[in-house]
């Protein structure tokens, strides 16, 4: 399974990327809070 997952690595990349992108297109703030919002949730449980 994880030789499968290595070869298909780039792209997995690529489409977290391009739907990332797609989704905070202009929005400076929707990605910090992508980002922001995961890390708090885990500071909150510990």
């Amino acid at each position: 399974m994880f030789n499968t997952l290595k070869t298909h690595q780039f792209l997995f990349e690529e489409l977290v990327k391009r739907d990332f992108k797609k989704k905070y297109k202009r929005t400076v703030l929707g990605m910090a809070w992508s980002v922001l919002s995961p890390l708090l949730s885990l500071k909150c449980t510990l």
